[in-house]
């Protein structure tokens, strides 16, 4: 991402629509760069995915071969937002997500 600082002001109102699509996304050098950029958007405006979670998990969860040097990175990001989920609520808010998304959730990030 060149402008980061610019652009994660504005992460609120396409973070939505940007995660569902990384999330049909095969894995390739793309998504890579697509998800390194949500990396550094997320590290500027961490409140502008807040409204969009599930779809966070999804993308994060949509890698069949991550890169080994972004896996620890998506893993921090997934347990920050988990620990923005009332702990009450974690258990159905993580419910909600299909079986198969939970596994590789849970495999990969430990979450």
């Amino acid at each position: 991402m060149v402008a980061p600082q610019a652009v994660a002001p504005m992460l609120e109102t396409f973070a939505g629509a940007w995660l569902l699509a990384l999330r049909g996304i095969r894995d390739d050098i793309e998504k890579e760069h697509a998800f390194r950029g949500l990396v550094e958007l997320v590290r500027v405006n961490p409140a502008g995915v807040m409204g969009a979670l599930p779809a966070l998990f999804a993308a994060i969860g949509s890698w069949d071969e991550l890169p080994p040097d972004l896996a620890p990175t998506l893993s921090s990001i997934t347990a920050a937002y988990k620990a923005q989920v009332p702990a009450e609520a974690w258990p159905a808010f993580y419910a909600s997500f299909p079986e198969h998304l939970r596994r590789r959730l849970t495999d990969r990030h430990a979450i």
